[in-house]
């Protein structure tokens, strides 16, 4: 599993079950097939939702990386399938963020079910909302419409900006996650071993 603090506001939106897991559909089957994994560096996002412009937007946020993710456009329908939606941005983000194909082929075979709590800390609650103010000045001064943004080329923008991390002073998040995913050891002959180098 994949553990992801949601804030309040969006923790009310999932439709998830009491163990926090959202319910399995056709496009996300695989991921609930996986083997478990000990430990996942892809562990411990936080998420959070916000309206901008009259749209729902979902910033999620990797604690130990920083690297952040954008959903945008949200509707109702979409929280069921945000597995899914989440795959696909972490996917198409890194694809922005030049990611080889090393680290893309170690991020594929991390990716696990979301299960989401409530349990968000404050320091990355901190880099979420520093990262929202960030993405509502690109928009104000650049007088751009958020439906007509590319969500993974504006979370690759998002990436390459620094932030702070506690006790870490600051990081670039898109160096932080490419350098994570370049320690994984991908086994070829179990696709359910992973390790770091």
């Amino acid at each position: 599993m994949i553990n992801l603090h949601a804030t309040q506001k969006l923790y009310e939106c999932l439709p998830i079950d009491e163990s926090g897991l959202l319910p399995v559909t056709p496009s996300t089957q695989g991921l609930y097939e996986a083997p478990e994994l000990g430990m996942n560096p892809l562990d411990n996002w936080c998420g959070h939702i916000v309206t901008l412009q009259r749209r729902k937007l979902i910033f999620f946020v990797h604690e130990p990386t920083r690297f952040p993710l954008l959903l945008i456009g949200v509707q109702k329908a979409d929280f069921a399938e945000l597995n899914y939606l989440f795959v696909d941005a972490l996917m198409n983000t890194l694809i922005k963020c030049d990611a080889n194909e090393q680290q893309l082929a170690a991020a594929h075979s991390l990716l696990r079910p979301l299960r989401f709590d409530r349990q968000t800390n404050r320091s990355a609650q901190g880099a979420l909302n520093i990262m929202k103010r960030d993405f509502e000045s690109m928009l104000y001064y650049d007088r751009v419409k958020v439906m007509d943004l590319s969500p993974s080329r504006a979370a690759a923008w998002l990436a390459d900006r620094p932030c702070s991390a506690k006790g870490r002073g600051y990081i670039f998040p898109v160096r932080e996650m490419l350098a994570l995913l370049s320690k994984v050891s991908v086994a070829s002959c179990d696709p359910g071993h992973i390790s770091l180098q």
